[in-house]
């Protein structure tokens, strides 16, 4: 009785002491041990282990068949930018503040985000 209470206790501490295969990646482990994905993050599974994707796509953004987010071809998120905006802008058009490409404006001009044009530096003086 002594010897199988003895073999128990080893079969126990055994399987507790296995090291944890990793969690997917982009998830954490909590103290539990349990593997958490961030906030606003959820797992897709995939027969290598998984990994943590976006719950929503931010605008300009699809859904790929990996679960993953994508820019259309020629965008990306830039540094400072909240959405998917052309990686490079034509000649004629200059990075906003926003990260997205506005026309390049006259010298006594400046882009007015609320007109959405170029609109005089100051107002002309009443004639």
């Amino acid at each position: 009785m002594v010897i199988f209470a003895f073999f128990l206790n080893f079969q126990v501490s055994s399987a507790l002491s296995k090291p944890k295969p990793p969690c997917p990646a982009g998830a954490k482990r909590d103290k539990a041990g349990v593997c958490h994905c961030p906030k606003d993050q959820k797992l897709h599974a995939h027969p290598k282990g998984g990994y943590c994707v976006p719950v929503t796509c931010v605008p300009g953004q699809f859904r790929g068949s990996d679960g993953r987010c994508y820019c259309a071809a020629g965008t990306a998120i830039l540094p400072g930018a909240t959405r998917c905006v052309p990686r490079n802008c034509a000649a004629d058009q200059i990075r906003g503040k926003d990260m997205t490409c506005k026309p390049r404006c006259g010298v006594s001009d400046r882009w007015s985000p609320k007109a959405a044009a170029c609109v005089p530096r100051k107002c002309p003086a009443r004639q």
